[in-house]
């Protein structure tokens, strides 16, 4: 299976970080994974894309997160709703099968999943049949806690890859040890 993961918080924020490591400590011998996010903060761009027909190609560049040397990871010029459809699309390899979005850093529940940038990640890789995972972790005076967020979104990883595709989950964590 090929999990892309992705954000809105930006390729060099410490959630994405976290959420990039757990997954290849979970799954990295068994899965292919893959890493294309906004370059800069898109939070509360929901599934926006903006104006790609203005463009004649969407730069992006390779870019190093430490821990994660064997990962392929690209930060791109676009929303994360974009960098979901350029990997959808064949454009950092073979299509994803499912797509972790996050770790966000504030959740996203009620009104406030309609404008998440995380929430639209996912919902965009179901407009191509992909499976999506969106997680978010509660504000909190340091530390973060992210190992709670990776935790919870490895476990659930494998019951959502033998779920109906396109289906999305939303996983909101208290920011808690």
């Amino acid at each position: 299976m090929r999990i892309l993961i992705t954000n809105d918080d930006g390729v060099f924020a410490p959630g994405i970080a976290a959420l990039a490591r757990g997954l290849q400590s979970a799954f990295g011998a068994a899965h292919d994974l893959v890493v294309v996010a906004p370059l800069v903060d898109h939070s509360g761009a929901s599934a926006a894309v903006g104006p790609v027909y203005e463009r004649e190609s969407i730069p992006y560049e390779h870019v190093d997160i430490p821990g994660l040397a064997d990962v392929p990871t690209y930060g791109i010029d676009g929303s994360p709703a974009l960098s979901v459809i350029l990997a959808c699309i064949e454009g950092f390899g073979p299509r994803p099968d499912l797509v972790v979005s996050g770790i966000n850093h504030g959740i996203n529940a009620g009104r406030s999943a309609l404008h998440s940038g995380t929430v639209g990640a996912a919902l965009t890789g179901a407009q191509f049949g992909v499976r999506g995972l969106a997680v978010s972790i509660a504000w909190a005076t340091e530390p973060d806690f992210w190992d709670t967020a990776v935790d919870l979104a490895c476990g659930i990883v494998p019951v959502l890859a033998a779920a109906e595709p396109a289906t999305v989950l939303n996983l909101n964590v208290p920011a808690v040890k």
